[in-house]
C-alpha cells in the first residue's frame, strides 16, 4: 500500500507559517489519553484488611532474626508503587509495543513525565485515599510521582509497623545486618486493586558488579614517549583496552562520524569521582577534558568528596570512576551526568533507587540514557523489588529513556560473591535489576586471542595508546580461577526471572523458551585478561594506579567485570541519539529484530567455536559457558549456560560491531520518497510561488513529521 502527504498551496510568505504549524499539528496528534477509572470505590475500612502478597523476604527467617528494630527509628523514603487496572496497563503495555514499531502512527512519541501520569497513571481520587490512609496510620507522605504510579513516605518503625500489621526487624544474613518485615504486610481491602507492593520495607545492599586492580609498564616503548599497555611474562602476555581499543575493536570495518555531542548519559551511582583521574584517563588517551556533572537528588544524601591521592577509594567509587571512564570514551563528546546519593544504614535509604528514580521522574527528563551498574540476585529479592524497577523502568520506556544494567559478575550462581570462592551450596539466579524487560542487560565477554596475540595486538601503541589491530573473537568471559589458583565465581551473570515473563520480542534463534525475562541482552569485553586501562590515585597498594611514572615504571589502574560492558553500550547509544537526532528509547525490540537479520551483520555473535574452548562442557567452567567452580576445583560447581549460535544467556545476542548498529538502525523500515515542484521555475521577482511537497512512504500509514522550505538565501 501507498500513502501520501501532499500540501496545500504555499507561497514563500506562508512558508515559513507551515514550517512552525506542522510540527504544532504532530504534537496534539499523540495518542489518546487512556480512560481514567477509579480503583478506590469505597471508604477505607480499619477493620478489613488483605495480605500484600510477594513482599516477604526470603531470608528473613527466625533464624536469622536478631531483634526488633527500635521503635523510633524512622524508615526514610519507602515506596508504595501503585498499580493500572487491566485496562489500563493493558493500554499501557500496547503505547509501549507501538513507541517501538515503526508501522504504528505512536513510533517514538515518547511522552513526558507528567503525560505519562496524566495518561496512564492513578486518578487522582485513588491518589488521594492511598495518602490519606498513610497520614491517618501516622506516616508521613513526602510526594507523588509526576506518573502517579508511586508514592514517597516515611515514618517510624512502629507506625510502619503497625499500618502494615507486621513487625519491622533486624536480621543477618552473610554477616550483613539487613531490615525486613516479619510476614508480608496487609493493606485496607478496598486499596487492594490500587497498590502493587511497597518497596523499602527490606534493605539489601545493591552491590557494584566490577574489579580492578593495579599494574605497571615500563614508561616508554622503542621510539615513542608513551607507555606500552602490555605485560609479557615468558611469552605470555596481557594487554589492556583503551579507548582506542575499544573502536578498534568493536568498529572494525567500518567508521563512525559522531562522538555523542549533544546528548547525555545519566550514571547512576553511591560516589563521587576524583576529578584528576578522568582528566589523566582523558589526557592520556587523547579525549577531550571533560568532567562529569554530579547531581545529588533532592531526597538523596551527598556521599561527600571522592578520595584521590593518599587515600583508599570505596568500592562505589571505583565503580562511578569505571562508568564515567567507560561511558565517556566511547561517547566523547557526550555530558555525563553523575547522579549520586549514598545508602542510609539506619533508615533503609536506597541511594541507587533514589538517583534512578530522580533521571526517570524528573520533569523535563535530565537524560535519555541511564546506567546502573549495580544489583544482586533475583533469589535474595522480593517480587516487590523487581516490580519497583520494572515500574520505573517502563516509564522510563515511555519517556525515551534507553537503561542498560549490568548483567553480573559470578556467572549463573549470582547470589555468590563475585570474585570469591565459590560456596559448597549455589544456586542459579540473575540480577534482579536486569529482570524487567524495559532495561538492556549487558553480559561480559572474554577476548580469545592467547593462542596467537600477534594476530591482534601490536607491539607498538599509537599517540592514543591504542594497539588492538582489529575485531577478536571472542568466548563468554569465565575466570574461574584466581591469580593465586584458587577458585572464584568471576563470570558473564545470565539466566532467565521467576517474576517477569518472557516479553513477545524475546524470539529468535538460541532463545530457549518461555520461562520468563531472559538475560542478558548483548555483551562486551568484560575479563580481567585484556582489562579496561583505566586511572585511580587512591587505589592504594604501594604504587597507586594513578598513570604517573615512578622509577621508570608507568603505574595504572584496570578494570574488569560487567559494570565495565553495561556503560559501554550506553555511550554507544549516545552516538546513536546523535546520529538520528533524536532518543531511541528501550532498544531491545529492534536489538532483536537486528538480530533476526543476519545480512545487517550487528552482533558478533559468540559460540563454542569462537571461545577456542575444545572439550566445551557446561560441566566445567570455560569460556563457553557461564558455569562456576566448586570450593576446591574446576568440577563440582553449578553448571550454567553455553554459548549459542544466536541467542545464549552468558553473552545474549553477541557484541555489537558499532558501525553496523548505526547503519542499519533503521533497516527494514518503509521506505519514504519526497519530491518538491514550483509553480514558477526560475521565479520571478514579485510573483508568487506556489511550492507543493509531496512525501510517499510505502508503508501502511500515513508520513508524519516536519516539512520544511527555504528560500536559498543566505
Amino acid at each position: 500500500m501507498t500513502k501520501s502527504m501532499t500540501s496545500g498551496r504555499l507561497t514563500l510568505r506562508t512558508a515559513i507559517f507551515w514550517t512552525a504549524l506542522f510540527p504544532v499539528l504532530y504534537i496534539f496528534s499523540t495518542p489518546c489519553q487512556a480512560q481514567t477509572t477509579d480503583l478506590v470505590i469505597a471508604p477505607v475500612d480499619p477493620a478489613s484488611h488483605v495480605l500484600l502478597g510477594g513482599q516477604h523476604a526470603p531470608w528473613a527467617t527466625e533464624q536469622n532474626r536478631r531483634g526488633l528494630i527500635p521503635g523510633d527509628t524512622v524508615l526514610e523514603h519507602l515506596t508504595l508503587v501503585l498499580k493500572r487496572s487491566p485496562q489500563k496497563q493493558k493500554a499501557f503495555e500496547r503505547f509501549l509495543q507501538e513507541l517501538q514499531d515503526p508501522s504504528s502512527p505512536n513510533y517514538h512519541r515518547f511522552l513526558t513525565p507528567i503525560q505519562v501520569g496524566e495518561r496512564y497513571g492513578a486518578s487522582q481520587h485513588d491518589i488521594e485515599a492511598v495518602t490519606g490512609w498513610l497520614r491517618s496510620q501516622g506516616l508521613r507522605v513526602h510526594s507523588v510521582a509526576n506518573s502517579r504510579m508511586m508514592i514517597d513516605f516515611s515514618g517510624n518503625a512502629s507506625l510502619v509497623g503497625a499500618a502494615f500489621a507486621t513487625e519491622m526487624s533486624f536480621y543477618e544474613v552473610k554477616g550483613e545486618r539487613r531490615m525486613a518485615t516479619a510476614s508480608n504486610p496487609t493493606i485496607p481491602t478496598v486499596l487492594a486493586g490500587v497498590i502493587q507492593s511497597v518497596s523499602g520495607l527490606n534493605t539489601v545492599n545493591d552491590h557494584p558488579y566490577h574489579g580492578a586492580e593495579q599494574a605497571q609498564v615500563p614508561a616508554k616503548d622503542a621510539g615513542s614517549d608513551l607507555p606500552a599497555l602490555s605485560i609479557c611474562n615468558g611469552g605470555s602476555c596481557e594487554h589492556f583496552v583503551t579507548p582506542g581499543d575499544f573502536y578498534g575493536i568493536y568498529e572494525s570495518g567500518g567508521s563512525i562520524d559522531v562522538a555523542g555531542a549533544g546528548q547525555t548519559i545519566a550514571i547512576i551511582g553511591r560516589a563521587r569521582v576524583y576529578n584528576p583521574d578522568i582528566e589523566n584517563f582523558q589526557m592520556l588517551t587523547a579525549l577531550q577534558k571533560q568532567d562529569p556533572t554530579v547531581i545529588v537528588p533532592p531526597d538523596g544524601i551527598d556521599p561527600g568528596p571522592a578520595a584521590g591521592t593518599g587515600g583508599i577509594a570505596s568500592g562505589d567509587q571505583v565503580e562511578a570512576t569505571l562508568d564515567v571512564m567507560r561511558a565517556g570514551s566511547v561517547a566523547s563528546e557526550a555530558t555525563i551526568d553523575l547522579v549520586v546519593s549514598a545508602d542510609d544504614e539506619q533508615t533503609g535509604l536506597n541511594g541507587i533507587r533514589i538517583a534512578a528514580t530522580y533521571v526517570v521522574d524528573t520533569n523535563p527528563v535530565p537524560a535519555y540514557i541511564m546506567n546502573i551498574s549495580f544489583g544482586a540476585c533475583e533469589a535474595d529479592r522480593t517480587q516487590a523489588d523487581v516490580q519497583f524497577w520494572d515500574t520505573l523502568f517502563s516509564q522510563g520506556a515511555a519517556e525515551g529513556i534507553s537503561t542498560f544494567v549490568a548483567s553480573g559478575d559470578a556467572g549463573v550462581a549470582g547470589c555468590d560473591g563475585y570474585f570469591q570462592t565459590p560456596p559448597q551450596s549455589q544456586i542459579a539466579s540473575p540480577n534482579y535489576i536486569c529482570s524487567s524487560s524495559y532495561s538492556t542487560c549487558v553480559g561480559g565477554t572474554e577476548f580469545a586471542d592467547t593462542a596467537d596475540p600477534g594476530l591482534y595486538w601490536s607491539q607498538t601503541n599509537t599517540g592514543n595508546l591504542e594497539s588492538a589491530l582489529g575485531y577478536i573473537p571472542e568466548g563468554g568471559w569465565n575466570d574461574p580461577l584466581n591469580s593465586n589458583g584458587g577458585t572464584q565465581a568471576a563470570s558473564s551473570g545470565g539466566g532467565f526471572s521467576s517474576y517477569i515473563p518472557t516479553p513477545p520480542w524475546q524470539t529468535g534463534t538460541g532463545v530457549p523458551g518461555t520461562q520468563g525475562r531472559y538475560t542478558p541482552d548483548i555483551a562486551f569485553t568484560s575479563a580481567a585478561h585484556d582489562g579496561y586501562f583505566g586511572c585511580l590515585a587512591a587505589s592504594g597498594g604501594a604504587h597507586p594506579g594513578d598513570c604517573v611514572v615512578r622509577n621508570g615504571q608507568f603505574y595504572f589502574e584496570y578494570f574488569f567485570g560487567t559494570s565495565a560492558a553495561a556503560p559501554d553500550m550506553a555511550g554507544i547509544t549516545a552516538l546513536l541519539n546523535q546520529k538520528y537526532e533524536a532518543p531511541q528509547g528501550e532498544l531491545n525490540q529492534r536489538l532483536y529484530y537486528l538480530a533476526g537479520n543476519p545480512s545487517y551483520q550487528v552482533f558478533n555473535d559468540v559460540t563454542v567455536a569462537t571461545s577456542g574452548v575444545s572439550g566445551c562442557v557446561v560441566t566445567s567452567p570455560s569460556m563457553c559457558n557461564n558455569s562456576t567452580p566448586s570450593p576446591t576445583g574446576l568440577t563440582g560447581g553449578l553448571s550454567g549456560y553455553l554459548v549459542n549460535p544466536g541467542y545464549d544467556e552468558v553473552t545474549g545476542l553477541g557484541s555489537i560491531n558499532v558501525p553496523n548498529l548505526i547503519t542499519n538502525w533503521y533497516a527494514g523500515f518503509p521506505v519514504t520518497t519526497s519530491v518538491l515542484t514550483s509553480s514558477l521555475n526560475p521565479a520571478t521577482q514579485g510573483i508568487p510561488v506556489t511550492l507543493t511537497a509531496t512525501v510517499t512512504t510505502a508503508g501502511a500509514n500515513p508520513p508524519t513529521g516536519r516539512v520544511s522550505f527555504a528560500d536559498g538565501r543566505s
